[in-house]
């Protein structure tokens, strides 16, 4: 077998490829496919079977307020307020982590449980050590867990 050598990624005009779109972001292509998958961006299937974003400025703003403000605080189930020793060293919830990455909290137990994400408690809480570059692998891991169905030709945000 001989691979195809791939040609230019075409897109719509007015669109850009996923590559392009979090390159402008400054964020890994990951965060925009999740972004795509769970409904925040909208996505086209070009003819040659590429996602094409419709992107203008204001699509641009809205995604910048998203990487900047990921989630509201936390809300539902367990979401009673860490210690303000966890909250003073930089440490969020289960529930917050979930909230920003835009997962259940199962999910985010599931990590803990397996290695991928660190945790300690304290106070009968679960506590998360979190910065920028915990959060990036989360959206990363987060990206390749989300199930996709290959077979939808338009995904559109609310």
């Amino acid at each position: 077998l001989i691979p195809r050598t791939p040609g230019p990624r075409e897109v719509l005009p007015g669109d850009v490829t996923v590559h392009e779109a979090a390159t402008r972001l400054g964020v890994p292509d990951d965060v925009v496919y999740y972004r795509i998958r769970i409904g925040q961006l909208t996505a086209r299937r070009t003819p040659s079977g590429c996602l094409s974003l419709p992107w203008n400025p204001q699509a641009e703003a809205a995604c910048r307020t998203r990487i900047a403000h990921p989630g509201s605080g936390p809300t539902g189930p367990g979401s009673r307020p860490l210690p303000h020793a966890a909250t003073a060293h930089g440490d969020i919830s289960v529930q917050q982590a979930a909230t920003r990455l835009g997962i259940p909290t199962a999910q985010v137990y599931y990590w803990i449980r397996r290695g991928y994400l660190t945790a300690r408690r304290i106070r009968e809480r679960v506590a998360i050590p979190w910065n920028q570059q915990v959060q990036t692998v989360c959206l990363h891991r987060a990206a390749r867990t989300v199930k996709v169905n290959s077979t939808t030709q338009t995904i559109t945000a609310r």
